[in-house]
């Protein structure tokens, strides 16, 4: 298990790139701060369309901000956020906080919303922005694009063809939904349970054993959806959307994969309680 002296040595290389996740945040948080700068200046003058825009792109970049915070703290955590976790039947359930999945949709929606009003107010000539004849052409299609993108994600989301990610574990297997397929495994198909840093975020990966595959069912239909195969035998987990903690997340998961006289606990929330003492220092630490 992990701590705080001992953090998981895969995820140690992550923290150049967070560093550098600071540095863009700090980027944001000064074009956050620039958006408003100019709030100002266009309500002195009267220009109303102006500071629309300026009201929604300056709260869109406090709502990244705020879900990327969000985000980060879930990484950082070396013992369980409490209450994080919920009893289901049969299993505990882990979930993405209420504050992030608003964050997600505050973010979507203050994107669309002051992208197409760029793109709508250069093409009715009511923004002067400095720009080249070139860029005025091509600038408002592309934040035309981000505005579409956006509001499609945000129906997406509402029609179940993207979901919030969450991960039940029950005494027959682990069930992992991502945004846009579920994957079932079951404890005698799992091999290992591993920490992964080959991308972003740090992930967990569930290891199958020769010839297991994990059930699969895709949800989204559509550009970029996972291919089914290819679903079946990688799982992989994004440890930091959850609220309950990366390193706490991956002590659950490995602790039940390879104590199989404990997981009848999953059912009788027994391992909540011992979701609480993971991390925790001990008597003789």
């Amino acid at each position: 298990m992990t701590d705080q002296s001992t953090p998981v040595p895969e995820w140690a290389r992550l923290r150049v790139r967070t560093r550098w996740t600071y540095v863009a945040l700090a980027l944001f948080g000064a074009l956050a701060l620039f958006w408003l700068w100019r709030l100002g200046r266009a309500l002195s003058d009267g220009r109303f369309m102006d500071a629309a825009f300026y009201v929604c792109a300056s709260a869109a970049c406090a709502a990244v901000l705020w879900a990327s915070g969000l985000v980060l703290r879930n990484r950082a955590r070396s013992t369980a956020a409490p209450g994080a976790a919920e009893t289901v039947p049969g299993g505990i359930r882990f979930a993405t906080s209420r504050r992030l999945r608003m964050a997600y949709r505050v973010s979507l929606t203050l994107i669309a919303v002051s992208s197409g009003l760029f793109a709508i107010g250069m093409w009715l000539g009511q923004f002067d922005f400095p720009m080249s004849p070139g860029q005025a052409s091509v600038f408002p299609w592309i934040t035309a694009a981000i505005a579409a993108y956006s509001a499609i994600a945000l129906a997406w989301f509402a029609t179940g063809l993207l979901r919030y990610p969450s991960i039940e574990v029950s005494t027959a297997g682990v069930d992992v939904t991502g945004f846009r397929l579920k994957q079932t495994v079951e404890w005698d198909d799992i091999a290992d349970i591993v920490p992964l840093a080959d991308g972003k975020n740090p992930e967990i990966g569930i290891v199958l054993r020769d010839r297991a595959r994990a059930g699969v069912e895709i949800f989204y239909r559509g550009p970029f959806a996972p291919g089914y195969m290819q679903a079946q035998g990688s799982v992989r987990i994004t440890a930091d959307l959850f609220a309950v903690g990366a390193a706490p997340l991956l002590d659950f998961l490995d602790y039940y994969a390879f104590s199989p006289e404990d997981r009848a606990e999953l059912a009788d929330g027994r391992a909540l309680r011992r979701l609480a003492a993971m991390g925790q220092p001990t008597l003789d630490g």
